[in-house]
């Protein structure tokens, strides 16, 4: 088989109409929050800087979001968007965990995954390019968008667990490869040119977990979806590449799998219901790294259940099945304390100190000056992690001065892909974040405009409004 040419067949050959109205649906709430995600995370001084970058290299046609009224080439865009949509690492995140084959350590798997990452942040820049250049329909922007996403997963399906394990940044190396596969159908690209287009994409797909909690992490999801537009331009052109790059020998599955990947006949296999996004993905319900979302949780709730306070914490147990992201880190579990907010949103010692001390974890929770806080210094001490792989839970104690001890079992936050976020619980998020850059009346109108995106004639409309 063929496999470049096999997915770049599935992603032009896809039908609305094939399309199951619980994935629509699904693709729609994925749209709407990366949408908020990009207008909270344009006023950030990653966004910023590259907005001003790009604005020195010259005008175009496509809209940068939240940056006034000022329009660059679609490939500058895009990767403005994309950067800003990651900025905070609040945008949707998904993995391929439900269709893992069989894990050889369930634990571990379940703990760290088969992350694909945060399709959204590189897949809604992608599509708002492409379609405000083409001034595309709603219905082609929403079917381009499902598109990319199953193209990303099938390829994280196929690639295995190593890929993420080691070191690569799958949010931007498997999301520029989805990212083009959208791009390569919004812009009606043949059969050969989509599969010209992943080989152009497969040589510009890179990103490192080592860049996390700088402004490069961020960035690398801006990349991605640049390359894409880039490489579907390209090979609009007519420009060549190898006829398999996905599975031939010394391709894509291949180099990045490193040597734990499935066979590349993996990305034919179906999910369930014919689509990943079927089950849906992991909408955040805090401003954190996704790891970290259960086990703050877990200590949002004994904050408010026992009424705890910072003053009373004499120490706190976290037991994990595995370690939760090696940012500034000795071995994943003795953390060094965070010097920046940033550094803080994958740092789990300080989200369970500050989820103590403030009794609630927002946006402004990584701001430069909360990481700083002597107190939470002093917090962040008290927290003591170790690792039980094999366990069956992951577990919270907090051990007070007065002898007492209160606990929880660590579970799923809101917002999984298993227990989503209630309709109004979405729109409050949506407008939070809206909200900064928005008016409330347009937050709202456009939030509603996400809802019925597939009916909408031409997508300049939603971006004028999200830039209104």
């Amino acid at each position: 088989m063929n496999t470049t040419n096999f997915l770049a067949e599935l992603v032009l050959d896809l039908s609305l109409s094939d399309i199951p109205e619980q994935v629509l649906n699904n693709a729609r709430r994925s749209f709407a929050d990366t949408l908020a995600c990009v207008l909270v995370g344009s006023k950030e001084p990653v966004a910023v800087k590259l907005a001003g970058f790009v604005r020195s290299n010259g005008q175009g046609t496509c809209s940068t979001l939240g940056h006034g009224h000022f329009r660059t080439t679609s490939t500058g865009a895009a990767m403005v968007n994309a950067t800003a949509a990651h900025a905070l690492d609040y945008d949707d995140t998904y993995s391929t965990i439900a269709y893992a084959s069989p894990p050889n350590d369930s634990s571990e798997l379940q703990a760290s995954g088969m992350s694909v990452g945060h399709l959204g942040s590189c897949l809604l820049p992608t599509v708002l390019a492409v379609g405000e250049a083409s001034r595309a329909s709603g219905e082609a922007v929403l079917s381009a968008y499902i598109a990319g996403f199953e193209a990303a997963c099938r390829i994280s399906h196929a690639i295995g667990l190593l890929h993420y394990r080691k070191g690569y940044h799958s949010t931007s190396t498997l999301g520029c490869m989805g990212a083009t596969a959208a791009a390569g159908r919004l812009m009606g690209l043949s059969s050969k040119q989509l599969v010209a287009a992943f080989a152009i994409a497969a040589s510009q797909a890179a990103g490192l977990r080592g860049n996390f909690g700088t402004m490069v992490k961020p960035l690398q999801a801006g990349n991605a979806a640049r390359a894409a537009v880039f490489s579907s331009e390209l090979a609009a052109l007519d420009f060549e590449g190898p006829e398999d790059i996905l599975g031939s020998s010394l391709g894509f599955l291949e180099v990045l799998s490193l040597e734990g990947g499935r066979n590349s006949s993996a990305i034919a296999d179906a999910p369930k219901g014919g689509f990943y996004l079927y089950e849906g993905n992991t909408i955040k319900f805090l401003p954190c790294a996704n790891a970290l979302q259960g086990p703050v949780e877990s200590m949002l709730s004994l904050v408010a259940e026992h009424d705890l306070s910072a003053d009373s914490v004499a120490h706190i147990d976290v037991s994990l099945m595995a370690p939760r992201y090696r940012v500034n880190t000795d071995d994943g579990i003795h953390y060094h304390y965070p010097n920046t907010g940033t550094e803080g949103k994958f740092i789990l010692p300080y989200c369970l100190a500050a989820a103590v001390l403030d009794r609630k974890v927002s946006l402004a929770t990584f701001t430069d000056a909360m990481v700083q806080r002597e107190t939470a210094k002093m917090l962040f001490a008290k927290v003591m992690m170790t690792l039980t792989p094999g366990s069956k839970n992951e577990r919270l104690a907090v051990h007070l001065k007065n002898g007492r001890k209160y606990e929880a079992i660590i579970s799923r936050s809101k917002g999984h892909w298993s227990m989503p976020f209630p309709d109004d619980m979405l729109e409050a998020k949506f407008l939070d974040c809206a909200g900064t850059v928005l008016s409330p009346d347009t937050a709202i109108d456009l939030f509603a405009f996400t809802n019925r995106l597939e009916t909408v004639g031409d997508i300049t409309e939603l971006v004028a409004l999200s830039n209104k």
